[in-house]
C-alpha cells in the first residue's frame, strides 16, 4: 500500500510540474525563431514590440536577432540587456550584437568601441562581413581599418611556415620514393607529411584563409592522433622489428575514429554530410588536447622503450637516436607549453607563432635524423672483416673472406628487403665482438645460435643476418673462426704445454676430427705442420 501511495504521488508531482511548465511557458517561446529569421522576421514584427519578460533568456536573444534583422536598433537593444538580466553568458555573443545595435541607430562611437575591444580577442573576419557592420565601415575610417586587417593575408612567419610546410611534402614525397626497398623510410616520409598538413591547417587559421576552407578547420585533430604511432612505427623498424596489418591497424584505431566521429558530425562537409549541431562525447574527446598529448607521450615511452638494451653499442649510432628522441621530445615539450598557455589571459599570436615555430623545429630535427641516416649510413649492409682480435692469422683470414667476394651480391640480395638497417647491424656487429672476444663464447662445445640471440635479447634471425653480412660466414664457421685464432695464439707459444688435442678442446672443439680439418681450411697444414713451420721462423 505505500509503495501504491508513493507511486501516486510522484505521479500527481510530475503532472503538476510539466502544467506548471506548458502554463508559466510565453507564447514567445513557442515560436519557431529558426524559420521566422530565415523569413526576415517580417511576421514577426508585432509581436516583438510587445516584449514579454516573461519569455526564456534563449527567446530574447532569438528576439534580439530578430530585431536587428528589422533594423529595429532599440528594440535589440531590450531584448539584449533583458536576456543578460536573466543571466546570458556569452559576452562575445553579446558584444556583436550590441556592436550590431548601435551600426543601426548610427552610434558609431559605441559600435567602434566595441569592435576595438574584440579585435583583441578574436578574429573579426566574419563579424566585418556582416550587413549592418560593412555598411558602418563606409561611414567610419576606424572601421574600414579593423576591416582591412581581418581580411586573409600573409605575414612574415606565415609565409616562412608555408614554406616549411611546402617543403615538407616535397621531402616526404622524395623519402616515400627512395624508401621503396626501406619501409622505415616510408613510416618517415608519412611522417613528415602528416605533420606538413597539420601545420598547412595552422597557417590557414593564422592567416584567415580557413573562413574560405572551412572543412579543413578540422582535419589536424585527427592527423594528430598519428604522430605518435608513426613515429613508433618509425623506430621500431630502423630497429628491426617487422609489423604486421593487425599490429598497424590496432595502434591506427584511434585515428580511424576520430575521422568516423568527425565524419558524422559533418565536420568534413562538404567531404561528408552538412554539419550537425550537436558535437558529441567522442567529437569532445579528439578535441581536447590533453588526449593528443596523452598519445604523443605515450608513443614517445613506447619508442624509447624499442630501442633500449644493450646491444646499441655504437657512439655514433646512440648520439643519433638520442638527437631522434631529443626532438621529437621537443615536439611534445612544446604542445604541453601551448596548451598550458592556453589558460593564460595573456597568450597572444606572436606566443602561438613562437610555440609552433617550436613544434616545427622538432619536427625537421626528426626528419633531419632520418636524412641523416638514409645518407651517410645508406642502408646498405658492408661486408665487415674482424679486427678486434688483433692475432697475427687475420691475413689468412682475410684471404678466406676474399675467397667468399663472390658470395656478397648473394648474401645482400638476400636481404635486401630486410628492415634491419646497416645503423643497428653495426652496433649489433660490436656486440657480438666484444662478446666473443671478452667473455670467450667460443670455448662452449654446445654453443647455438640462440644462445648469442638471446644474450643480445634479439632474434635469432636478426643475429644470423648479421654474421651472413658482416663476416660472409654462417654461425658455425663464424665461431670456428674464433676457435682457430685461440688455437693458433696457444700454439704460437713457444714451447707449448699443451697436446694438440688439449688446444682443440681448449679452444671450443668438441673432437680432434673436426678440429684438424677447420685448421687445415685455414691455413692449409696441420697443427703440427703450423707449429713446425713457427719454429723454423724463429
Amino acid at each position: 500500500m505505500k509503495s501504491q501511495t508513493i507511486l501516486r504521488l510522484l505521479f500527481f508531482t510530475i503532472i503538476l510540474l510539466a502544467y506548471k511548465i506548458i502554463a508559466c511557458q510565453s507564447s514567445m517561446d513557442t515560436l519557431n525563431w529558426a524559420s521566422h529569421q530565415k523569413n526576415g522576421c517580417v511576421h514577426l514584427k508585432e509581436v516583438l514590440t510587445n516584449i514579454d519578460t516573461s519569455a526564456s533568456m534563449a527567446t530574447m536573444i532569438e528576439g534580439c536577432r530578430c530585431a536587428i534583422k528589422l533594423k529595429n536598433g532599440d528594440l535589440a537593444l531590450q531584448y539584449l540587456h533583458l536576456a543578460k538580466a536573466k543571466g546570458y553568458q556569452d559576452q562575445l555573443i553579446a558584444k556583436i550584437l550590441e556592436a550590431r545595435s548601435y551600426a543601426i541607430l548610427k552610434e558609431d562611437l559605441k559600435a567602434v568601441d566595441i569592435l576595438k575591444e574584440l579585435s583583441n580577442k578574436i578574429d573579426l573576419f566574419r563579424v566585418m562581413n556582416i550587413e549592418e557592420i560593412r555598411e558602418l565601415g563606409f561611414r567610419n575610417p576606424d572601421v574600414m581599418k579593423l576591416y582591412q586587417a581581418s581580411q586573409p593575408s600573409f605575414d612574415v612567419f606565415t609565409f616562412i611556415i608555408s614554406v616549411i610546410s611546402f617543403l615538407g611534402f616535397f621531402i616526404g614525397l622524395l623519402f616515400f620514393i627512395k624508401g621503396a626497398h626501406f619501409i622505415q623510410l616510408r613510416w618517415l616520409s608519412v611522417f613528415i607529411v602528416n605533420f606538413s598538413i597539420i601545420m598547412t591547417s595552422f597557417v590557414l587559421y593564422w592567416t584567415k584563409f580557413n573562413f574560405s576552407f572551412p572543412y579543413l578547420n578540422e582535419w589536424w585533430h585527427s592527423l594528430y592522433m598519428l604522430n605518435g604511432p608513426i613515429f613508433y612505427f618509425y623506430v621500431r623498424t630502423v630497429s628491426g622489428f617487422r609489423h604486421q596489418a593487425m599490429f598497424v591497424g590496432l595502434h591506427l584505431l584511434p585515428f580511424f575514429m576520430c575521422v568516423l566521429a568527425f565524419a558524422n558530425a559533418g565536420l568534413f562537409y562538404p567531404f561528408t554530410k552538412e554539419q550537425t549541431t550537436s558535437s558529441g562525447l567522442f567529437i569532445s574527446i579528439f578535441q581536447s588536447m590533453p588526449i593528443k598529448l596523452f598519445s604523443l607521450s605515450l608513443y614517445f615511452v613506447m619508442s624509447y622503450l624499442t630501442i633500449k638494451g644493450d646491444w646499441l653499442v655504437d657512439s655514433y649510432v646512440k648520439k643519433w637516436i638520442q638527437y631522434l628522441f631529443i626532438f621529437f621530445g621537443l615536439f611534445i615539450l612544446a604542445n604541453v607549453v601551448y596548451y598550458a598557455c592556453t589558460f593564460w589571459e595573456g597568450f597572444n599570436r606572436e606566443w602561438d607563432y613562437g610555440i609552433s615555430a617550436w613544434m616545427a623545429a622538432g619536427i625537421i630535427g626528426v626528419a633531419t635524423m632520418g636524412f641523416l641516416e638514409s645518407k651517410y649510413l645508406s642502408f646498405q649492409h658492408p661486408i665487415g672483416n674482424p679486427s678486434q682480435l688483433n692475432l697475427h692469422q687475420n691475413q689468412k683470414i682475410h684471404q678466406m673472406a676474399g675467397n667468399a667476394e663472390n658470395n656478397q651480391a648473394t648474401e645482400v640480395k638476400k636481404y635486401k628487403t630486410s628492415p634491419l638497417t646497416s645503423t643497428v647491424s653495426n652496433s649489433i656487429k660490436l656486440k657480438l665482438d666484444r662478446f666473443m672476444s671478452e667473455q670467450r663464447l667460443y670455448q662452449r662445445e654446445d654453443l647455438r645460435l640462440q644462445d648469442i640471440a638471446d644474450l643480445l635479447r634479439l632474434h635469432r634471425n636478426q643475429v644470423s643476418q648479421v654474421i651472413n653480412e658482416n663476416y660472409n660466414l654462417n654461425f658455425f664457421e663464424w665461431v670456428n673462426r674464433y676457435r682457430i685464432n685461440h688455437a693458433a695464439d696457444m700454439l704460437s707459444v713457444p714451447n707449448c704445454p699443451y697436446t694438440i688435442s688439449q688446444v682443440g678442446f681448449e679452444s671450443g672443439f668438441n673432437n680432434k676430427v673436426t678440429f684438424y680439418k677447420t685448421f687445415r681450411q685455414y691455413f692449409q697444414c696441420t697443427p703440427l705442420e703450423y707449429v713446425s713451420r713457427l719454429e723454423r721462423e724463429r
